[in-house]
């Protein structure tokens, strides 16, 4: 039917209808016509109130009599019958069977229906019963006798006639008013989703799962072009002009008006709502569906409208709740979906059965933040990379130790910040943590020792309030690891480890779980693992990791056996960058040797731990030659323990000592060619730095032989010349003993 015959046909009715009117009141007269006019208006009212209990008396209306079957067995009422048509269907009953609001809801939406149909139907049959009281009334007050010699006053008449008319017509239209008003907002709804990010998108139109079945899109115009018909309708514009349109959707969302479990609600809301949501779930229910921040969003926004009705909500909360309490049990299965289905991995099977078990036992008013919270961390995930790395060809494992060493992004600080405030998804951070804690176990190749298991696990309960505090710690523990497990990985066989993982990280991650309350009963046998690897422990002697497991417990930062794991292991890194520049460069590294030193006399360094990792035989697996390695590792030996308890003075002039002569002899050895010439002001700058340094002092007076660290062939005749005379003025004014004079003319190739 084309929008103009639904025009014509509205016009026509309700053209008849005032015609009639306004004859039978110029018939009746003016007294007549007020008369029939009050009993029409009674007449409406009545109808008004007694709709809704004929409604609920067919609805409720007792069948069994007629033998009517469903399901192998006798219905008793109409919405009884309609159930059971429902539960024919499986999914349809677990689903009816796990939410009553949305059996009520289903029971009651017949009466919403038949209420605004059945309205203008009784109406039109009580107005014509009342033409009997009419009939009587007339007959008894308005005889012909007693209307003798009286003026009918027919015009007027005509008039109330033409008002009698109107109202028929008004209530004829509560119907039409109504529902043209629902699919105004189903067609707003519709055009708001294709312009904005209410639906989530994967083609220009929304398209409906069936294969040849009308899109979102088409049926919005149709819609729209019967809406617009009717609006444009001359009797329709007049009510609209006089406030009928108002008054006749206010009738029709009273007469669709039923409470559901004790929640109010009416048609236009409940059809507004779904209009909102049923673009968004077509897409998502549509196989060209990507998992991104696209899709977060949706769901974010379908929560949103899904919750503007009480109903909705409540039906939602139940049928999660019913689910996760079924996911929880041992069938773990719910309208033909399997807990196994999701996910095959027992750990993480585990994680999904605690969850729902949280869930089904939540309050309802929790599940809705549940739900975004969910949702939020799909949004961090897509954010991250990680959805796409998972579903990537390649190693997923690689591509997730990437996104977590990357230090522009926050993963599990993101992902603690979404699941903290939910006490669904808190009750299964724990778990998690200790899966990522598992990952990490098998990256590195660590052991746990058997029937030691919980003993490497964080505890399971844990405050919100707690978590919120840890997140960098926690962050910062599993970054490091995978920028530890990265740097492992891309080790080649020529390589050691100390040549290419990061000992600032490992110090880090040590660090981190020790400041972490949530590691406190784990970290400790976490930082044994890790030091017992199969990665640390070719440099980490036993003595060595027995002694930095003890300094764990040990936070008292006065206590002479305390370490500060992420500074110590620093300062083993700059010495090891150092060590590699001085082997690999002839440009002048004093000032960066300088740096790495003061990094490993900070507070909280422990020297026997420097010493030993930074030994001679771990800095030649680095690539270092042996006399660079040697004198790197003689002079770490000497200074961790050297510079303790000195004076910031004394510190200085050590460092600049050391640095002095670690730069000459690297300056000699990294070349095949003569260095440039020494000054004399530069010579003695040498001399005076090295002889204010109790430590290379102490080093060449211990030393049997000192020549070969500093190769003289590479130092010309002009430079012995200028550094023999600085080295004289040093003995001269006391600065050097003739038996250190004669060592570092030694050292330095002069002859005298």
């Amino acid at each position: 039917m084309s929008g103009s015959s639904i025009s014509a046909i509205i016009a026509s009715v309700a053209l008849v209808l005032l015609i009639l009117g306004f004859i039978f009141g110029w018939m009746r007269g003016y007294q007549k016509s007020l008369t029939r006019l009050v009993i029409v208006l009674i007449v409406a009212v009545g109808a008004f109130f007694l709709t809704p209990v004929i409604s609920n008396a067919v609805i409720n209306f007792n069948i069994s009599g007629f033998g009517i079957k469903a399901n192998g067995e006798t219905v008793e009422t109409v919405k009884d019958y309609i159930i059971a048509l429902l539960s024919q269907i499986k999914e349809v009953k677990e689903a009816l069977d796990s939410s009553s609001t949305l059996t009520a809801f289903i029971q009651q939406m017949p009466i919403m229906i038949v209420n605004v149909v059945v309205f203008p139907i009784l109406f039109f049959i009580l107005k014509w019963l009342s033409m009997a009281i009419y009939a009587i009334f007339a007959f008894t007050v308005f005889s012909k006798k007693k209307m003798e010699n009286k003026n009918k006053i027919k015009l007027l008449g005509a008039g109330i006639g033409t008002v009698q008319a109107l109202v028929a017509t008004l209530v004829l239209l509560v119907p039409l008013f109504g529902f043209v008003s629902i699919a105004s907002n189903i067609s707003a709804n519709a055009n708001s989703s294709s312009s904005t990010s209410v639906a989530y998108q994967t083609s220009t139109n929304y398209e409906v799962a069936e294969s040849g079945g009308i899109s979102i899109d088409e049926a919005t115009t149709y819609v729209e072009k019967y809406t617009t018909a009717f609006n444009n309708t001359w009797v329709v514009k007049i009510y609209r002009a006089v406030g009928g349109e108002k008054l006749s959707i206010a009738v029709f969302n009273n007469l669709s008006t039923q409470k559901i479990n004790g929640v109010e609600t009416n048609l236009t809301k409940e059809l507004t709502t779904a209009s909102k949501l049923i673009p968004a779930i077509s897409n998502l229910t549509s196989s060209k569906i990507k998992v991104d921040t696209k899709l977060a969003d949706s769901l974010e926004d379908i929560i949103d409208v899904a919750y503007e009705s009480d109903v909705l909500g409540n039906v939602i909360n139940e049928l999660i709740q019913s689910a996760a309490k079924e996911f929880a049990s041992d069938s773990g299965e719910f309208m033909g979906i399997k807990r196994s289905d999701i996910v095959s991995d027992a750990s993480i099977d585990d994680i999904l059965k605690t969850m729902f078990t949280s869930l089904s036992e939540t309050e309802a008013i929790n599940i809705k933040s549940d739900i975004k919270s969910v949702v939020k961390i799909i949004n961090t995930l897509s954010i991250n990379g990680v959805i796409d790395a998972v579903n990537s060809e390649a190693d997923a494992k690689n591509a997730i130790m990437d996104i977590l060493a990357d230090e522009d992004k926050s993963l599990i600080a993101d992902l603690i910040d979404n699941m903290a405030n939910s006490s669904v998804l808190r009750s299964v951070l724990p778990k998690i943590i200790n899966k990522g804690l598992d990952y990490v176990y098998e990256v590195l190749d660590t052991s746990i020792p058997e029937g030691e298991e919980e003993n490497y696990k964080i505890a399971e309960n844990i405050s919100s309030s707690a978590w919120i505090l840890e997140k960098d710690n926690i962050q910062s523990i599993f970054s490091n690891i995978a920028t530890i497990y990265n740097d492992y990985s891309n080790k080649t066989s020529t390589q050691s480890v100390i040549e290419v993982i990061s000992m600032e990280k490992i110090g880090k991650v040590f660090d981190s779980m020790r400041n972490c309350n949530i590691f406190s009963g784990a970290g400790k046998n976490i930082l044994n693992s890790i030091l017992s690897s199969d990665m640390v422990s070719g440099v980490v002697s036993s003595e060595t990791r027995t002694q930095l497991v003890n300094a764990w417990d040990i936070t008292d930062k006065t206590n002479e056996n305390y370490i500060d794991y992420a500074t110590t292991f620093k300062g083993i890194d700059d010495m090891i960058e150092v060590a590699k520049t001085l082997s690999e460069s002839i440009i002048n590294a004093k000032e960066s040797i300088s740096t790495a030193l003061e990094a490993i006399t900070s507070e909280g360094v422990d020297s026997s731990v420097m010493e030993n990792i930074l030994s001679s035989e771990n800095l030649k697996n680095a690539g270092l030659d042996e006399s660079t390695a040697k004198a790197v590792g003689d002079v770490v030996s000497e200074i961790t323990d050297g510079l303790k308890n000195t004076t910031d003075e004394q510190k200085k002039a050590e460092i600049e000592g050391i640095a002095t002569a670690l730069d000459l002899i690297v300056q000699t050895q990294n070349t095949t060619s003569t260095i440039d010439t020494i000054s004399q002001e530069s010579a003695t700058e040498i001399v005076d730095a090295i002889s204010g340094s109790t430590i290379i002092l102490d080093l060449i007076n211990t030393s049997t032989d000192v020549s070969g660290a500093v190769d003289t062939s590479k130092l010309d005749t002009d430079t012995k010349t200028n550094l023999q005379s600085a080295i004289d003025s040093a003995t001269t004014s006391g600065k050097l003993t003739e038996e250190q004079q004669a060592k570092l003319y030694a050292m330095l190739g002069i002859s005298v």
